[in-house]
């Protein structure tokens, strides 16, 4: 199979993986909710854990196909790599520590109010590194798309679009709208990964090298 193929192939489900963990997420409003809700937490991450490889796979091939003396290639690659680092630690926070967190501690009735606010702690630390991730993928987005642009080894909508895409979600960070609620962080997701898409649809349809040997 090409290694275009295997790069766009792996956009496309890395991103539909974050879709669904989004689709599915749980938003506990209580802390007997949280407890309930624990497996589909534990899952839906886990899922969200598994799909971060993935995208790291095709944004490596999308990388080394708009290779050149271009100093956003790299650019975007080490700055989507810090990101989905960040990510991955908000994932293991919010899906894998705090359910298991509180189902452990919930026996103990006198330490409820400590136990709530440790987990309030940890929602924090969740979602700073959300935002991180956030800023992070935006500038990644901006960074390919202007090296899609000067390279056209895509087609140049896919550059115009991740331009709309990075800078449109950048401001909706800036301002508030896109925040790390649950809503403002699906749809900064699924903005984002419109993007993503397409980009491995149009690597899909290049014409690339083999990855056979």
């Amino acid at each position: 199979m090409r290694r275009e193929t295997v790069s766009g192939v792996a956009l496309i489900l890395g991103s539909v993986g974050i879709l669904v963990t989004m689709a599915l997420h749980p938003a506990p409003h209580s802390l007997d909710s949280m407890i309930r809700q624990a497996g589909l937490a534990v899952g839906t991450h886990s899922l969200a854990l598994a799909s971060i490889p993935v995208s790291f796979i095709g944004f490596l091939g999308l990388s080394r196909h708009l290779e050149s003396d271009n100093i956003f290639v790299p650019a975007a690659l080490v700055t989507y790599a810090f990101g989905a680092v960040a990510v991955m630690c908000a994932a293991i926070f919010s899906g894998l520590v705090a359910p298991g967190y509180a189902i452990g501690a919930s026996g103990d009735p006198d330490g409820q109010a400590t136990l709530l606010a440790i987990l309030r702690y940890g929602g924090h630390i969740n979602q700073s590194f959300a935002t991180v991730f956030m800023f992070a993928m935006c500038a990644a987005i901006i960074f390919w798309s202007i090296a899609i642009l000067r390279t056209r080894r895509l087609p140049p909508w896919t550059g115009w679009l991740g331009s709309l895409v990075g800078f449109g979600a950048l401001i909706g960070v800036l301002v508030g709208v896109l925040d790390t609620s649950v809503g403002g962080f699906g749809l900064f997701v699924l903005s984002t990964s419109a993007w993503v898409v397409a980009v491995g649809v149009a690597l899909c349809r290049t014409e690339g090298t083999s990855s056979s040997p």
